[in-house]
């Protein structure tokens, strides 16, 4: 659980492969965690205990040939036994805590020395297996502890108190100066600040996240080959819907960039292309887009609204002749990324 799994296809006799990977836990959906393109490689990572069958499915382009390999896989669980577990993570700012089986209902109290208590949401036990956690919304360098909270039938039961150590923040992040400190009159209602700069011309600022003091309690790990990249909003299944743009320098193009949803790890938990996008709204007889453009909203039912920009050369519409003219599409995108 946790553990970082490098899924890898490869097509020998294909002339423009194109690649689709899908996670299926057992006894549920086949999720598509990337859909079709020239990237052959995916890393997953999960938190919840279980077999999977995980699956590489290959499209030729140029042949039109389909081909698919399915594996098993086992994710088991970080409690040995009956005492609960807090492991690091890549992110300093991150800790994955795992509840041993439990019967009711779970949560998570983490605080620091001279901070407030945090609590996750509660989560369904599992009587036969452990329940996991990313505990996120830390300071850096500081010890925290975490006691787990068991809830069956009217009666609370705590666990033991287990120390966890953040780590530091890398320097690619920016120094947060206040305008106005909080006081008294200040709402505290909600005690974090998500803030994802957005330039088109410079390397920008990846996104992170502060307290109302503006000091730092998350931020989106850099991608080393995505420079750019946009959170658009967070999800309630504490994820993020990010647009990763182009970088020009390194040749790619808007038909290149994607729409992900990412963890509190930046794991990609489910990913489309506008090539994907257009090839479906083809098959509905729709336009196709040239790119995605700044929104990414998720709706009770699981599904995501998000923009496409569609770009035409139109005659006589804005004074005599043919001009450029850019609208929006709006898509909406099933649980699992299909328009």
């Amino acid at each position: 659980v946790g553990a970082s799994v490098l899924l890898s296809g490869t097509a020998n006799s294909a002339v423009l492969p194109l690649y689709r990977f899908t996670i299926q836990a057992n006894g549920g959906v086949a999720n598509i965690v990337r859909d079709y393109s020239p990237v052959n490689v995916f890393s997953w990572t999960s938190i919840v205990e279980g077999s999977y069958t995980l699956s590489v499915q290959v499209s030729d382009a140029a042949s039109g040939k389909n081909g698919q390999v399915s594996i098993p896989f086992q994710l088991t669980s970080l409690v040995t036994g009956s005492t609960p577990v807090v492991t690091a993570t890549d992110h300093p700012l991150v800790a994955l805590y795992s509840a041993p089986p439990c019967t009711g209902q779970v949560r998570v109290y983490f605080q620091a020395a001279n901070s407030l208590r945090s609590v996750t949401p509660w989560q369904p036990c599992q009587a036969s297996r452990s329940t996991n956690f990313y505990i996120a919304g830390m300071y850096p360098n500081s010890t925290y502890i975490m006691v787990q909270q068991v809830q069956n039938a009217g009666n609370s039961t705590l666990g033991p108190r287990l120390p966890f150590q953040t780590g530091g923040l890398p320097g690619y992040l920016p120094n947060v100066y206040l305008k106005s400190v909080p006081n008294a009159a200040t709402n505290t209602s909600q005690s974090a600040m998500v803030v994802s700069p957005y330039n088109l011309t410079t390397v920008q600022t990846t996104p992170f996240a502060t307290d109302i003091y503006g000091r730092v309690i998350w931020f989106l790990p850099v991608e080393p080959f995505i420079p750019y990249i946009t959170l658009v909003r967070p999800t309630p299944a504490a994820t993020f819907i990010v647009l990763p743009a182009v970088n020009a320098a390194t040749g790619n193009n808007a038909l290149s960039q994607t729409l992900q949803e990412v963890d509190l790890l930046g794991n990609v938990v489910h990913e489309t292309t506008v090539p994907r996008i257009n090839v479906q709204l083809a098959a509905m007889g729709q336009d196709p887009i040239n790119w995605f453009s700044h929104e990414g909203l998720r709706l009770p039912n699981g599904h995501t609204l998000t923009f496409g920009s569609v770009e035409k050369l139109l005659t006589n519409v804005q004074g005599p002749g043919t001009v450029d003219v850019v609208g929006d599409m709006i898509l909406d995108l099933d649980p699992q990324f299909q328009v």
